[in-house]
């Protein structure tokens, strides 16, 4: 018997059948997933596959915004767009790019400027900078030209210094006597100092990235501030306190800025590092100018001291341009006063003796004619009032002409001095080829740099001692977050200090008034024992002078002032005794006592009138001195 055929179906039906059922199953798959539409439920939206991906993204982006406040909202590209004229060209053009405050330095960001990729895992080195030197205390007298401040300047100094401004320059007297503290401080030193590195350090300390220096790629030395500190000897001996010397009224200066809380420190980094990269603003918060000051004694300490491989001022030149700002800070002080002095109605000159009035004429102007009743009457009452009142503001309008007058001639005076003084120091064929000074070196070029500051707070018969630390631009400044954990506290203040130096020498301020002794007796006799001495005190930017005699038992000093060129001449000192010692002659001894509550002893004699400081204050007094004045008052 035969045996029987397989049919194709029965022999592979069951991989049919697993064919059939795979490609259902693919149909199914591609309903679901691609003609259908599948959703995924998120809150109360049912997002397709795609949309559930984006709005991961988005809420990926939202969490970072709120962990990195400052990252920017999604760049947006504008539209193209266009102008109808070029005045709106010029105006977007120059329109504000960003509003509010600028923000702190941010991994997303600082990676990018710094090269650290987000990697924040370098240790940088720390730099500690050297103390200065301190130097010479300058004292100097002189007088504040109030006349000579902008309006808007000194508006601006009552917000920021009102009991400055109440004391020398709205008082009646200007004068004032002030310290000037130095000190030496190497740039180069410090910028050396910026640029070190210690890889033998564990974790190695990297160098400083150079734009976090003063914010360019080539990096460079910026200094936010240099302090002066002050302490006075009391009565006992000892040193009190020490007291920050202010900010000089009216220079350039950040030191409220950096201690203010209100300021975001974004906005003080860009303030400091983009205002102080000018070399011009550096030397004013190294070297800080006065105020316009009527006398101009006071003579700038040598600036700069050159350094091995860097541009170095020829000291020649530089005396010579220290000269040449003392005759044009002088020229403008000449052409203020006579702009005033034109504004007042022009040069008047004092009246010769015997006039009656300030215009040189001796005789009262004619009345104007008229009855003699009352006011209103007729009788030319208001008419007299009204002349009479004419002639008082005359009267004091010629005042003001005469007194601008003589300090216009004073002025010419001083102005000749110092251009003929300037071209014997300086004639043309010797110092021609030097008239060029080379330009300014930057700061990380130079080396001893002398620094000051001014103290118009010391007290006459005070003594003093000053020292000083410098303040450089902290680098690590907003950075905090490109540091690791552990250095992330340098970020806090935008400057470093320095170490602190020593005390400096000691000085003692002087009384506004000095005196000298001219000339005495030591016996009792018809004059009885007593001496002349010879006072000179500045006075409204000007020495003047008076000689009185005093006896046993008197202040030295009367307060002369209301008479023609006089002044408060008064001191705390009082004459003690007088002697012939046989060697010196006459010798006389004061005693004092100051504000301050410290006893002084002043040995003077005759030869006093030999002195330097004598001779020197001579040259400086008017010419036409006070009459000797008495030493008691007439009872």
């Amino acid at each position: 018997m035969a045996a029987k055929k397989i049919s194709f179906l029965e022999l592979h039906w069951e991989k049919l059948l697993t064919g059939v059922g795979g490609a259902v199953l693919v149909g199914v798959l591609v309903w679901e997933l691609v003609l259908s539409g599948t959703t995924v439920k998120v809150g109360s939206e049912a997002l397709s596959i795609g949309d559930f991906e984006d709005k991961l993204a988005k809420q990926e982006q939202a969490i970072e915004r709120k962990i990195n406040a400052d990252l920017p909202a999604d760049l947006a590209i504008p539209q193209r767009k266009s102008v109808s004229s070029a005045v709106e060209f010029a105006a977007q053009r120059d329109a504000e790019l960003i509003a509010g405050d600028l923000p702190r330095n941010r991994p997303w960001f600082g990676s990018m400027l710094t090269g650290l990729a987000g990697d924040r895992n370098i240790w940088f080195y720390e730099p500690k900078f050297m103390a200065p030197k301190p130097g010479r205390v300058l004292v100097t007298r002189d007088a504040f030209d109030a006349a000579a401040i902008a309006k808007e300047d000194l508006q601006e100094f009552e917000k920021s210094s009102p009991k400055f401004v109440e004391r020398f320059l709205k008082s009646e007297s200007a004068d004032v006597t002030w310290a000037t503290p130095t000190a030496t401080v190497s740039m180069k030193g410090l910028w050396e100092e910026l640029q070190k590195e210690s890889t033998s350090d564990r974790p190695p300390r990297e160098r400083i990235k150079m734009p976090w220096t003063n914010g360019s790629d080539e990096g460079g030395l910026v200094i936010v501030d240099v302090l002066f500190e002050r302490r006075q000897r009391k009565p006992d001996g000892s040193w009190g306190n020490p007291m920050p010397v202010t900010p000089v009224v009216g220079a350039l200066s950040y030191r409220s800025d950096m201690a203010s809380t209100e300021i975001p420190p974004g906005s003080l980094r860009d303030s400091l590092t983009k205002d102080l990269a000018d070399i011009g603003a550096q030397m004013d918060i190294l070297q800080p100018p006065l105020l316009p000051m009527k006398g101009g004694y006071f003579i700038e300490p040598s600036p700069l001291s050159g350094a091995a491989g860097a541009p170095v001022v020829d000291p020649v030149v530089a005396a010579r341009q220290r000269d040449e700002r003392k005759i044009a800070a002088a020229r403008d002080q000449l052409d203020r006063t006579a702009k005033q002095l034109e504004d007042k109605g022009g040069r008047l000159d004092p009246p010769p003796p015997g006039s009656k009035d300030g215009t040189g004429g001796g005789t009262a102007p004619p009345k104007e004619k008229g009855g003699g009743g009352p006011p209103g009457m007729g009788g030319g009452g208001g008419s007299m009032k009204k002349e009479k009142r004419d002639a008082d503001g005359q009267a004091a309008n010629s005042a003001v002409r005469i007194a601008l007058t003589k300090k216009l001639d004073r002025e010419k005076a001083s102005l000749k001095k110092l251009e003929e003084a300037f071209a014997l120091a300086y004639p043309e064929e010797k110092f021609a080829a030097k008239k060029e000074a080379p330009p300014e070196p930057p700061l990380r070029d130079r080396g001893d740099v002398v620094v000051w500051t001014h103290d118009f707070d010391v007290q006459d018969g005070a003594t003093y001692q000053y020292r000083a630390t410098v303040v450089v631009f902290n680098p690590f400044f907003t950075r905090q977050d490109v540091l690791v954990k552990e250095q992330q506290s340098l970020d806090r203040g935008a400057g470093i200090a320095s170490a602190v130096s020593g005390w400096g020498p000691e000085v003692t301020i002087g009384d506004s008034t000095e005196f000298f002794l001219t000339r005495g007796s030591a016996r009792d006799g018809v004059g009885g024992r007593r001496v002349t001495v010879e006072l000179f005190r500045y006075i409204d930017g000007v020495v003047r002078t008076t000689s009185e005699d005093v006896v046993v038992g008197d202040p030295v000093g009367k307060n002369a002032a209301g008479k023609s060129g006089g002044g408060d001449f008064r001191t705390q000192y009082y004459l003690a005794d007088i002697f012939d010692d046989g060697a010196d002659g006459l010798v006389a001894v004061f005693e004092s006592r100051s504000a301050t509550g410290q006893a002084a002893i002043e040995i003077r004699t005759l030869a006093d009138k030999d002195s330097e400081q004598y001779r020197a204050l001579r040259d400086l007094s008017t010419a036409a001195s006070p009459k000797k004045v008495a030493a008691r008052e007439p009872k």
